[in-house]
């Protein structure tokens, strides 16, 4: 029974972490970024999308063991957006401190780091409204 939980929950990392071994590898192998630089904004849309997903399946799964349970949409709309965000903030702060201790060459930008979390927020926030949570 336990094994079959942990299973489970391990079962909700397979769609973010397939899409971030996605972003790697169009990135390393095609240098996608270099040649279309906006080619990350749908990346962090679906990045938020899927971390959201992850989130909703999460609840799902603590409501049906009567863990964690809330009754109203919109406060489950603000905890998958909050989570999606914390995520994303620390993403953001990963690349930075990569790019800055060995050496990865990206272009930062005030406006492209906010970009991209605004991207990986609006994925979040649109799974979470049309979910059912």
């Amino acid at each position: 029974m336990i094994y079959n939980k942990y299973l489970r929950m391990l079962t909700f990392f397979i769609f973010p972490v397939l899409v971030f071994l996605f972003a790697i590898f169009v990135e390393d192998f095609f240098n996608l970024s270099y040649f279309f630089p906006w080619a990350d904004i749908p990346l962090h849309f679906i990045g938020g999308v899927s971390i959201g997903w992850m989130v909703i399946l999460f609840f799902r799964m603590w409501g049906e063991r009567d863990y964690f349970r809330v009754s109203k949409k919109l406060i489950s709309i603000l905890i998958v957006v909050g989570v999606v965000s914390l995520i994303a903030v620390l993403w953001e702060f990963w690349e930075f401190y990569f790019s800055f201790t060995i050496g990865w060459v990206y272009e930062y930008s005030l406006e492209d780091i906010l970009l991209d979390l605004f991207m990986g927020m609006l994925g979040g926030l649109g799974i979470a409204v049309f979910s059912k949570i």
